[in-house]
């Protein structure tokens, strides 16, 4: 695949990886939240309730990576595959699942959690600083 078309490689294990993150992070974050704010008995506010904003978005986004990550990593292999990068493609089978299966079984399961460390590193702390703008920005817009 070459020129406009290339773009839209992986685009359907994009949206789904997305999905995938979006909905158990948000979904922990205030699962997460409410526990901690019942635990406490109190609105946290100032740099308390940052502080715990951050971390609970930290947590909310290592835990969210868990469950993406399989689609990333075949993301990044259909992506390779335009480039000709790729090794051990499974090229012949596109779609999103058979791919999956493909790396389990030839690489073993773990393979489709390789990056997991950075990629939670970055997620968890992507998400620690989106959940602490967001709440800084509704006290800001509370106080107008």
């Amino acid at each position: 695949i070459e020129g406009a078309a290339s773009l839209a490689t992986g685009l359907q294990v994009t949206i789904m990886r997305n999905c995938v993150w979006n909905s158990v992070y948000f979904a922990s974050y205030a699962a997460l939240n409410s526990k901690a704010r019942a635990l406490r008995g109190a609105e946290l506010t100032g740099w308390s309730g940052r502080a715990l904003s951050m971390s609970l978005g930290f947590c909310a986004g290592v835990f969210a990576t868990c469950f993406n990550c399989p689609f990333d990593v075949v993301k990044s292999r259909m992506q390779a595959e335009v480039s000709g990068t790729a090794v051990g493609s499974a090229s012949s089978d596109p779609s999103m699942l058979a791919r999956m299966a493909h790396i389990a079984r030839t690489e073993g399961t773990g393979a489709l959690w390789k990056g997991f460390t950075a990629k939670s590193l970055r997620m968890g702390t992507g998400g620690a600083v989106g959940l602490a703008t967001f709440e800084l920005s509704l006290d800001l817009l509370r106080r107008l």
